[in-house]
């Protein structure tokens, strides 16, 4: 399995300071220490965005059947 970092790609949201908002440049998180806190919608654009970032370079590099 290829894992790939997301980085900085995620622009300036990944410093947002309003909220409490898991996550690093390793990739998307919530803070929920007993299940009680529900992702943010911040986190859950952070984990599409590393979803689709590791979608396109493991497309870009052959890891996918193309027909």
């Amino acid at each position: 399995m290829l894992f790939v970092p997301i980085g900085y790609t995620f622009g300036s949201d990944m410093f947002e300071m309003n909220q409490v908002m898991g996550g690093s440049t390793y990739g998307a998180g919530t803070f929920a220490a007993d299940g009680s806190r529900k992702p943010t919608e911040l986190e859950l654009q952070q984990a599409f965005h590393q979803g689709l970032n590791n979608y396109c370079r493991t497309k870009s590099s052959g890891g996918f059947d193309q027909e």
